[in-house]
């Protein structure tokens, strides 16, 4: 069995500040080599801060993103800047 391409275990992000801003709440997904997917959702649901998470240009809060099963929370950011490259 192949590594999932996206794998999400339970990825939030929170902006700090009084009060602190839950941007994306805990979300699991699984994305596997040729697969598709749409995000949608209302104004403020967190779209956009998925996806800048998704690309690297981010970094989640709480739990995991594991890219083509690297966990890239665990990266230096030149480390994270390559892949995003």
């Amino acid at each position: 069995m192949s590594v999932p391409v996206i794998e999400l275990r339970g990825l939030a992000r929170t902006y700090p500040g009084p009060p602190p801003v839950p941007a994306l709440k805990a979300a699991d997904l699984v994305i596997n080599a040729g697969g598709y997917v749409a995000v949608t959702g209302p104004s403020g649901s967190g779209k956009s801060t998925l996806l800048h998470l998704l690309g690297l240009l981010d970094t989640p809060t709480e739990d995991k993103y594991l890219l083509d099963g690297t966990d890239t929370g665990a990266l230096k950011d030149r480390d994270r800047s390559a892949l995003r490259g």
